[in-house]
């Protein structure tokens, strides 16, 4: 929603606040101890998905903070998150590849899709295609039905 910004943290904590007042909403969220490197907040407000530096995604209950599942362990740190717009697939990038999975039951759609250093994820507003970008490899976008 418009009301609130999420901040994952060095020491792996993910804190949700409230614009309007600077105070923090709901319990502080514990990753892990690695640095959260990227979160996404679903358009229906209901799911947060958290990535960090110790090769974890996680998805959260954003209502209750509580965390649901983790994703499959990636290779790398996981650098890119986001979050179709129908709230029902995370994108993922990490050192070196993207990775779609479903948000309610953490099951990975698509094999890992090849990209190195992709530090950036970014769905298409149908959800049909989403895009990660490189540093030092360009961008590429892939179908989320067949990569």
């Amino acid at each position: 929603d418009d009301s609130h910004v999420v901040g994952g943290y060095a020491n792996g904590e993910i804190r949700r606040w409230k614009i309007e007042d600077g105070q923090q909403h709901g319990p502080t969220m514990q990753a892990g101890s690695s640095v959260v490197d990227s979160v996404a907040v679903s358009k229906d407000g209901q799911w947060l998905v958290s990535g960090d530096r110790g090769s974890n995604a996680i998805v959260w209950n954003a209502v209750t903070h509580e965390k649901v599942h983790e994703l499959t362990k990636h290779g790398n740190w996981v650098s890119g998150i986001d979050i179709s717009s129908d709230s029902t697939k995370i994108a993922s990038g990490d050192y070196g590849n993207a990775r779609i999975f479903s948000i309610a039951s953490g099951i990975q759609l698509l094999p890992v899709l090849p990209h190195a250093r992709a530090f950036s994820v970014k769905f298409s507003p149908d959800g049909g295609q989403f895009a990660t970008a490189s540093d030092t490899h360009g961008f590429r976008v892939y179908s989320t039905h067949n990569g």
